[in-house]
């Protein structure tokens, strides 16, 4: 039996699919109409000022920074929530999406590097077609109604919540080598106080987030890794607050605001595709990615799970075949609103902005389709068993 909070989020998660695919047909509406130049803000620059220190992005990358940080606020939430008192609470829970994960960040992203390895500011792009959708991914599923079972549900949202960690994790690895000591300084203070204040179990939300507000703003200058700063926040709230479930309550609250509000606004951002400034789609960029979610996606998945399964180190759920299993995997190269994002800000100066969300958005829409189909394949046939018996 799988809990109310698993369900909550899975129902959560299905119903923004819904919102964010109308965001991806209206920004594409948008982009090709009239209407065009309601993007135009998007683009001009706006400035953050901090001290003698001075920022300027464009509007949509600002947007963008903000919006990915609560998205990672509930991915962090809601990984210490099932690490600790949910459906990821021991190892034996974790290897297979864990193995599933590791393939589907590396993969992808050895295909984009490979393909643009002569130049190195399109190589170091490898994250974008490392990221997934959760909530198409689980809004396909939920096509399916109660024929997916939830064990099926479970593994796809736990491999898509851990390689989007892993992305962001390891994005910001390459560049905290370059950090100025400045930032740090800031960002090792805000860690000690957000480590003193949890041990001290403090159960204000509103103090973290002034922290964890605090350490995004040192950060944002790198973009993606501003992210960081809503997981630093999330592994430090404390589980409970006296007879409280302190981090359940916030999960739920801002579970709500993320699939219903957050998602789609960053679907509609950053999916615009201006047809009339599209350059030849075929090119080593457009390729590393879309063939990095299509191909790499499901390879990595399905090849790490089946080797582990091999090996012994990991099982299957029950009551899922290995056509139902490579299906997930297919449906894991939904890059979506992760992949548009990641590539409106890691993308910048590297190659045009329509190529990459075009390559993007026909990536996801071919692993959405193929995986849509398998699935239906899949569970057709576990009926046909189960009327036969």
């Amino acid at each position: 039996m799988h809990s109310k909070a698993f369900k909550d989020v899975v129902h959560v998660q299905a119903l923004s699919g819904t919102g964010i695919a109308m965001a991806l047909v209206l920004a594409q509406i948008v982009a090709n109409t009239e209407l065009h130049n309601l993007f135009a803000p998007l683009r001009g620059g706006l400035t953050l000022t901090m001290g003698d220190a001075a920022l300027t992005m464009p509007a949509g990358q600002w947007i963008s920074s903000a919006l990915l940080t609560l998205v990672f606020l509930l991915a962090g939430l809601e990984c210490k929530r099932g690490f600790l008192d949910g459906e990821l609470a021991g190892p034996d829970r974790l290897r297979l999406p864990a193995l599933g994960a590791l393939g589907g960040v590396t993969v992808p992203a050895v295909i984009h590097a490979g393909l643009n390895w002569a130049d190195p500011a399109l190589a170091g792009a490898w994250a974008i077609p490392a990221g997934t959708d959760m909530a198409l991914g689980l809004g396909f599923l939920a096509l399916f109604g109660d024929r997916a079972p939830g064990s099926m549900k479970l593994l796809y949202l736990t491999t898509a919540l851990f390689m989007n960690i892993a992305t962001l994790v390891c994005t910001a690895g390459v560049q905290f080598l370059h950090l100025p000591t400045s930032t740090l300084v800031v960002a090792g203070g805000c860690l000690a106080l957000l480590a003193g204040m949890n041990w001290a179990r403090v159960g204000a939300f509103s103090l973290y987030a002034v922290v964890g507000g605090v350490l995004w703003g040192a950060l944002v200058p790198l973009g993606v890794p501003a992210a960081l700063a809503a997981l630093a926040v999330a592994a430090f709230v404390p589980m409970y607050d006296g007879e409280r479930t302190l981090l359940a309550e916030i999960e739920q609250d801002v579970h709500r605001a993320v699939g219903f509000v957050v998602l789609p606004v960053l679907a509609f951002v950053n999916a615009g595709v201006a047809l009339h400034e599209l350059p030849p789609l075929v090119s080593h960029w457009s390729l590393g990615l879309g063939l990095g979610l299509f191909v790499g996606k499901q390879a990595g998945i399905f090849g790490l799970c089946w080797l582990g399964t091999r090996m012994g180190f990991c099982a299957l759920p029950p009551g899922v075949s290995w056509l139902e299993m490579y299906g997930v995997a297919l449906l894991g190269g939904i890059g979506g609103t992760m992949s548009l994002s990641f590539g409106g800000m890691l993308g910048a100066g590297a190659a045009p902005l329509a190529l990459t969300r075009a390559a993007v958005l026909l990536g996801s829409m071919a692993s959405a389709v193929v995986g849509y189909l398998v699935l239906r394949r899949a569970l057709s046939q576990r009926r046909n068993k189960a009327l036969r018996r």
